[in-house]
């Protein structure tokens, strides 16, 4: 390493009980103490981040699935409105304007005591 410097350790016999005439030195370098901390937090704010992310990609993920179903039910919704406007000018054409032959289902139930079997579709399109 460079720029390491050497440390004289405390005078000999002072802790150890070594004799005194022998000079220790203690090589200085960086503290594998502090360096797995410093590990370990990046490590910790690299998880934090990461499950940031996930969190925020399940949002968006989830708004644009919302917006196609919100599409799909809008196509539909279209689709089925456009054959109903067919139907009900097939309908005009069959019938005369001035023939009374079955022209409203309360008709038919009023005469006849009969409920339509036509179920009924409805879409309610709502916006975010």
């Amino acid at each position: 390493m460079t720029g390491c410097l050497m440390r004289p350790l405390p005078p000999p016999g002072a802790c150890t009980g070594e004799p005194a005439g022998s000079l220790h030195y203690q090589k200085c370098g960086p503290d594998l103490e502090l360096l797995e901390l410093e590990r370990q937090r990046k490590l910790q704010l690299a998880k934090l981040r990461h499950e940031k992310r996930v969190r925020a990609a399940g949002k968006i993920q989830a708004w644009w699935r919302g917006n196609l179903v919100r599409r799909i039910l809008l196509v539909a919704a279209l689709r089925a409105w456009m054959i109903q406007c067919w139907w009900r000018t097939v309908m005009q054409r069959q019938v005369p304007e001035n023939s009374l032959a079955f022209p409203t289902d309360e008709f038919l139930e009023l005469q006849y005591r009969v409920i339509s079997k036509q179920p009924e579709f409805h879409i309610e399109i709502l916006s975010v």
